[in-house]
């Protein structure tokens, strides 16, 4: 998070070093965060889907996914209908996420079952 706004910062012409200065006080620093466009680095850390909220990728996703209906109705309607392009993105973040989150080896996966019965116990025990 401190990398994102470090880079948002510099390139608004401003350093993270400025804070607390005349250069940059804590309340801009809050509207600077507020107000950062949907394109800037803090926003794709709190939401990863808010570089694809702007008005260019809308655009651009609506003609894509009217591209690929129109192809698809011209073949026939042959093969599965078009999915929106928007909607595979969002998919493909989602599934990322949940791929972080998920246990790395059979080792870990077997303390989170331990930790599990642990507390199934100390529920059932009072």
């Amino acid at each position: 998070m401190e990398s994102a706004l470090t880079y948002d910062l510099m390139m608004a012409g401003r350093s993270i070093h400025d804070l607390g200065t005349t250069r940059l006080s804590w309340h801009e620093l809050a509207a600077f965060i507020k107000h950062a466009p949907p394109t800037a680095a803090i926003r794709a850390v709190a939401d990863r889907m808010a570089p694809y909220r702007t008005t260019e990728a809308w655009l651009l996703a609506t003609s894509i996914d009217m591209l690929a209906g129109a192809n698809w109705q011209r073949a026939g309607g042959k093969g599965p209908r078009p999915q929106p392009i928007l909607s595979a993105i969002e998919r493909s973040i989602r599934s990322a996420e949940q791929d972080k989150r998920a246990p790395h080896s059979t080792a870990e996966l077997a303390q989170i079952r331990a930790s599990l019965r642990k507390r199934r116990a100390q529920t059932t025990s009072r």
